[in-house]
């Protein structure tokens, strides 16, 4: 009895050791899995909010004139250094929640706390998308969800418009 019970613990530990070496590549797959999650709910977020303003490419006011939104596609929402990359999230963050800029090119708060449709999640949704995205992706997904006809940038207010 004593041989089954010792045997029973050896599996045991044999079964615990080679889940816990291969916790680090769980824990790792799941991450990646999620972003990718986010980085899908994202990208339709920004098909329905961002693109009129930013674009399918996210290129913004580089598109041409009427787009009025600023570039996204830009190295500094990519780069890759941790420190650099946190800080950049978190100003894309305050950005999308809390709005900038002066008319004609004033980005609205889209943040909840701010009487935006955003929430929370959402808004870090869009600031996965727009740092680990890929502008491809949302062009297809914004010729899918428009049905082939992505709409035109919002038009820039008139002079006389933005003096009012």
């Amino acid at each position: 009895m004593a041989a089954v019970v010792a045997l029973g613990l050896v599996v045991i530990a044999t079964f615990l050791v080679v889940y816990l070496v291969n916790e680090p590549n769980r824990r790792a797959e799941a991450a990646a899995y999620m972003q990718e999650v986010s980085i899908e709910r994202g990208t339709k977020l920004y098909v329905q909010y961002c693109i009129t303003c930013h674009g399918p490419e996210g290129k913004g006011g580089k598109t041409g004139p009427n787009y009025i939104g600023a570039p996204l596609d830009l190295a500094v929402n990519t780069t890759t250094d941790p420190i650099k990359g946190e800080k950049r999230a978190e100003q894309l963050k305050e950005t999308i929640i809390n709005g900038r800029g002066e008319l004609p090119r004033k980005m609205p708060a889209w943040g909840a706390e701010n009487n935006g449709p955003l929430n929370s999640e959402q808004v870090d949704d869009l600031v996965h998308m727009i740092r680990h995205g890929d502008w491809q992706k949302v062009h297809e997904e914004a010729l899918k969800h428009y049905k082939g006809n992505i709409p035109t940038p919002t038009p820039l207010p008139s002079a006389d418009a933005a003096s009012e």
